[in-house]
């Protein structure tokens, strides 16, 4: 845009006036605007993130409920979350290519049609046939899985528009309070299933509390985003925006520190949402109590998660060691996670399970954010940010799914002392049966070990775009009685 405005000034053919080199100096020098209605917009983001999450997991908790108001197996059930890694992959690179070539604002609108679209299909579905028909699951996997669909275009958006519309100093806190938005409705999902289905009947219910929130959503994504970017740039950056999905990708999958960040990000988001997952049957097997131990330490997990995401990310910011604080971050999570699977290996540890977890989450939560921004610093400015942080995300994505499957082959069968002191129960006409997770509660530390090593030695962020913005401040503050630059950013 600076480019721009200087060769609109130039004289035809030739070098640029002096009156007009002056004007373009001056509107240079103009300190970077940043407008309140960003906060507004966030907050947009932060509901299309959450009302997504929550569509995805809102009938785990009520599976038994949900198999009996539809008539379903808990395979079919299973399928309902299953759906959402299937489809994540493949429809990330659309979702990248659709915020890095047709805008923000489209990429939102889209998101958050599609996201609505599919949770009507799934509440609209418990009425067909009184509720209790085949059709009924046929359309309620539709909709579950357009709002699969959903997901990566949503959740691509905040490193984006933290780049786009909030200052340097802000943007690890603003991609902070967009990117933990989701596991926000993961555990507010957690909470009201429960809350809200007393029983079977109650089903479409739920139903149509998740597809009322991202209506809400859709409703203000309209009237909020106006734009793809601000009138006046929040920052001096500037992005190639020239080069192809394929090239993008190329240049990422090539750069040493970004191949390093791909994995070892994908291997803490996939081990942190794997535990979250399979929680209860870690602990169950060992005696802890299986309705109300795992949901309480699950939501320890993600509200001082929510802090420290808030808290970390402003230091973040003021800081910009970026760097140095992803790997303090990885080692406590790594502490934290192998005192889990120390302490789950035995009945009694309640408190130190608890402990463990919750602090897992302070720490563990916003290596999210933090690793999206590094990717942004190591491909800066050669790939957008969309193609980036989608790359990371597919990482977690098909990471976590292999642990999955990986955690469910490796269990065993549980030991006679074991089934005296299980607490799982034994739901075998739905295919539940208990398993010893001890190994894979071993692996889980292994795994997040091999992860902390490798991105402690391994990884070196360049800064780029940090390093560009400093520059371009000293080149563009610098006024011609020669007085020294001025690093500090003015925001009206």
């Amino acid at each position: 845009a600076l480019v721009n405005r200087i060769h609109s000034h130039s004289n035809f053919g030739g070098k640029p006036s002096s009156e007009s080199a002056r004007a373009a100096d001056m509107e240079t020098r103009k300190p970077q605007r940043v407008y309140a209605r960003r906060w507004y917009m966030l907050a947009v983001i932060a509901l299309l993130n959450a009302s997504n999450a929550m569509v995805w997991i809102g009938i785990a908790p009520v599976a038994n409920k949900v198999g009996d108001y539809f008539d379903i197996s808990f395979t079919q059930i299973n399928w309902l979350s299953t759906v959402f890694f299937v489809l994540f992959v493949p429809f990330c690179f659309f979702a990248s290519w659709l915020a890095d070539n047709k805008g923000l604002r489209t990429s939102v609108l889209v998101g958050a049609t599609i996201n609505a679209t599919g949770a009507t299909i799934r509440a609209l579905s418990s009425y067909l046939r009184g509720g209790r028909s085949n059709h009924n699951y046929i359309a309620l996997l539709t909709g579950q899985s357009i709002a699969a669909i959903a997901q990566p275009i949503i959740m691509v958006q905040p490193t984006k528009f933290a780049a786009l519309w909030f200052a340097p100093d802000e943007r690890a806190l603003a991609n902070s309070i967009g990117s933990m938005s989701n596991t926000f409705g993961l555990l507010l999902a957690n909470a009201l299933s429960p809350m809200i289905v007393q029983d079977f009947s109650d089903v479409h219910i739920v139903l149509w509390v998740y597809a009322a929130i991202p209506i809400v959503a859709l409703a203000l994504a309209f009237i909020f985003f106006k734009e793809s970017a601000p009138p006046t740039a929040a920052s001096l950056d500037k992005r190639d925006q020239e080069k192809s999905l394929t090239e993008s990708i190329k240049i990422a999958m090539t750069d040493r520190n970004f191949v390093v960040l791909f994995f070892t990000f994908g291997a803490g988001m996939a081990i942190f949402s794997t535990v979250l997952a399979l929680l209860q049957q870690m602990t169950c097997s060992m005696g802890y109590d299986s309705d109300f131990f795992p949901g309480i330490v699950a939501a320890l997990c993600v509200f001082f998660g929510i802090v420290g995401g808030i808290v970390i990310g402003t230091v973040a910011d003021k800081t910009k060691k970026l760097e140095l604080i992803f790997k303090s971050c990885f080692f406590m999570s790594l502490v934290c996670c192998c005192s889990f699977a120390y302490f789950s290996q035995y009945p009694g540890n309640d408190y130190q399970i608890a402990v463990s977890i919750t602090l897992m989450g302070f720490f563990g939560l916003v290596i999210f954010p933090l690793s999206l921004e590094l990717g942004v610093e190591c491909t800066y400015p050669e790939v957008p940010e969309a193609t980036s942080s989608g790359l990371l995300l597919i990482s977690g994505q098909v990471q976590g799914a292999a642990y999955f499957i990986i955690f469910g082959m490796i269990s065993k069968p549980l030991e006679r002392w074991q089934q005296e002191l299980q607490t799982c129960g034994d739901s075998s006409e739905m295919g539940l049966k208990p398993r010893d997770m001890r190994v894979p509660c071993i692996l889980v530390g292994g795994i997040i070990t091999t992860a902390a090593i490798f991105a402690m030695l391994l990884f070196k962020s360049p800064n780029k775009r940090i390093n560009v913005r400093y520059s371009k401040v000293d080149e563009t503050s610098t006024w011609d009685n020669g007085a020294a630059p001025n690093r500090n950013y003015h925001f009206f």
